[in-house]
């Protein structure tokens, strides 16, 4: 996947699950294997994923924690919990260190209910007491700012991302973080806004707050009114690329009650403001002066509260948790409390936990085979830029130049300047919230460190034990972490071809994005400048055009989904040529493409297919797979599919990119 940042409310994008297990220091492999039979009663050229899918899909009961399951991912990553769980339980081996003990200290403050819950009715009994206090708008705002500064509050947050036309130098982004639904159509549906209000009604019932109907009513219009100037999913990335900017002095000029909140002032003064969601600044700086201040106190008392009930008020928490489930596409209950925490600790302090285990982890590794399998693909890709028909030698030069400029940060950073630790301070295990206050306050004092020093390019801008690889377009470079590249996703006595049509189609993927819709907007250096000519982009773009219909026949949005679709396309084309590129092969080729099919065999509810066509800038997992073979003739040829077969398109139909 690309890698593009989202406000927190929008950032529900499904990571591709990952494999790390361990025991003491050594590697153990227990993540189910299953057989993935395939169902002979639906031909390949019928509906491929099904035949591919179908029996595994339907003999699979979904853990009620999952809405999604994707088995080659799910499987390990559920065993990879209980492993990190383990490892946070066990006593440290020899003298702990500081980052091995805040870790620690975090997932006991997490697991102590009983404690959670007496420090949630505390939290919440001073935060009415304090509201009480808030008469003026000027108070409001003001206690508004010292939460947010304080990390306890979240509706509106910066980060430092690179500067697009000189990638050495940071640039700060604002984001506003006002919604309480993930995406904008979600406020067009009468009757999601219906039950958000009665969540919302109980809610304030519960903090004996009088007229609840009525006051939850109000907030749930008032964020019906912000969700009109929110933009797309497509048009969040879209603007992250855009190269506008305001200085600080500009900025406070246009935005003082935005700058006053987030206390701008903090930064260096010559740091440009990139200009990325305008129109919603524009009305967030409008309802912080205009809005009624009832409403605006109300709404921010929601946000507050919203993170600090989730043991104290159990029917309440259910109730929400329901709402999610049945409205937004959420699983039907909650993990257990220790694979939650685990969770937990690997979205909040991953590097410490990720800085931790690589010491002894990796050591036996196969880093030369790994390593050896990305750069065969990346050579696979140069030589189909090499062959490509429709480029302009220019255009050709350029893509071949960047594609083997690509960097790699493969694995783990190995210099310990280039992990990007916030300066955390000491966590309590007694003390969970106030444990995330002084996370945040760390992230960002993090990036206020950062941004008065230039960019430190060799710097891994996420965790090795993320979830997922990806791209990074301002950076030219593919990062493939350590935990996404472990058994069974990277299996150094898999066969080949199996590997080239599960991982390889991954990793050439995110090859692919240097290339993609946004990614050819720089160059081999991560500048924001086209590797295309005007003709070349031109007809670029009409590629483009034909995958965005074919994925709006088939219920999709194309525009939003076209980024990944093309990464897709890249992916599984130039991991087929590597895999066939000396000798074509029909027995091999069936492995091939079952191996890429089962990739992305998924289980998921009714309501997270609702919800992923709204908020993932990824296509369904049967799309990544029916309509990407689709444009294979040698799909076609291996299992001999007539031209009137589904699984077929019509030659003028078929898109060979890159």
């Amino acid at each position: 996947m690309i890698f593009v940042h989202y406000p927190k409310a929008m950032r529900r994008i499904y990571q591709i699950c990952f494999f790390l297990s361990f025991v003491s220091f050594g590697l153990v492999v227990s993540a189910v294997e299953r057989n993935f039979v395939l169902n002979q009663e639906i031909e390949p050229c019928q509906n491929f994923y099904q035949h591919v899918c179908s029996k595994e899909i339907q003999s699979f009961e979904r853990p009620l924690h999952r809405s999604r399951y994707t088995f080659y991912f799910a499987d390990a990553y559920e065993d990879f919990l209980l492993k990190v769980k383990s490892y946070l339980t066990q006593p440290s081996q020899g003298e702990p260190s500081f980052k091995s003990e805040q870790v620690r200290n975090f997932f006991a403050a997490c697991m102590d209910k009983p404690t959670r819950i007496k420090e949630e009715q505390q939290v919440t009994k001073l935060l009415l007491k304090s509201f009480e206090e808030l008469t003026t708008r000027r108070n409001v705002l003001k206690y508004a700012s010292e939460s947010l500064r304080d990390g306890d509050l979240d509706w509106f947050s910066f980060e430092n991302s690179a500067f697009l036309s000189e990638p050495k130098k940071w640039r700060l982004q604002i984001h506003v973080n006002w919604t309480t639904l993930p995406e904008k159509s979600y406020y067009q549906d009468k009757e999601v806004l219906k039950d958000l209000t009665l969540i919302l009604t109980d809610l304030l019932k519960i903090m004996k707050l009088d007229s609840a109907a009525e006051r939850a009513r109000r907030i749930v219009d008032f964020e019906v009114k912000i969700s009109t100037k929110m933009p797309t999913v497509e048009e969040f990335s879209s603007l992250w690329n855009q190269e506008k900017y305001w200085s600080q002095h500009e900025f406070i000029k246009k935005f003082p009650r935005i700058s006053n909140q987030l206390g701008i002032n903090r930064f260096p003064k010559d740091i440009p403001i990139h200009q990325y969601t305008v129109t919603f600044y524009q009305w967030t700086e409008k309802m912080l002066e205009e809005a009624d201040l009832q409403v605006l106190k109300d709404f921010l008392l929601v946000r507050l509260l919203l993170p600090k009930l989730d043991f104290s008020q159990p029917e309440w928490s259910a109730q929400y948790w329901s709402f999610k489930s049945k409205r937004l596409g959420g699983p039907a209950q909650r993990r257990p409390l220790d694979q939650e925490c685990a969770r937990l600790v690997l979205k909040n302090l991953g590097l410490q936990l990720g800085a931790e285990m690589t010491k002894s982890f990796f050591k036996d590794y196969p880093r030369k085979d790994f390593t050896d399998l990305v750069e065969s693909l990346r050579s696979s890709l140069v030589e189909r830029i090499n062959e490509n028909q429709w480029l302009s030698s220019k255009g050709r030069d350029k893509a071949l130049k960047k594609v083997k400029s690509l960097r790699m940060a493969l694995l783990y950073p190995e210099r310990d300047e280039d992990w990007r630790f916030p300066p955390l301070a000491r966590l309590d295990s007694n003390h969970f919230l106030n444990d995330l206050k002084l996370i945040d306050q760390a992230n960002d004092k993090k990036i206020l460190d950062e941004i008065r020093r230039p960019r430190n390019l060799n710097a891994w801008s996420k965790s090795p034990l993320d979830f997922d690889a990806y791209y990074l377009w301002a950076e030219n470079r593919f990062y493939f972490p350590a935990a996404f590249a472990m058994k069974p996703i990277f299996d150094v006595n898999r066969k080949k071809i199996e590997n080239l049509g599960g991982i390889g189609t991954l990793i050439a993927h995110e090859l692919g994005h240097a290339l993609d819709k946004y990614g050819s907007q720089y160059d081999e250096s991560g500048v924001k400048k086209s590797i295309f000519g005007k003709k070349d982009r031109s007809r670029f773009e009409r590629f483009g055009k034909g995958f965005i219909d074919q994925f709006d026949r088939i219920g999709h949005n194309g525009e939003q989904t076209l980024a990944e679709n093309l990464a897709d396309h890249v992916g599984l084309v130039t991991a087929f040529h590597a895999a066939f590129a000396e000798k074509k092969d029909p027995e091999q080729q069936k492995v091939f493409f079952i191996s890429y099919a089962r990739l992305w065999c998924t289980s998921m509810s009714d309501g997270y297919r609702v919800a992923h066509l709204k908020e993932d800038s990824h296509a369904l997992p049967e799309a990544r797979v029916n309509e990407q073979l689709k444009h294979l003739a040698a799909f076609a040829e291996t299992f001999q599919c007539d031209s009137e077969s589904p699984m077929v398109l019509p030659e003028k139909e078929r898109a060979r990119v890159w």
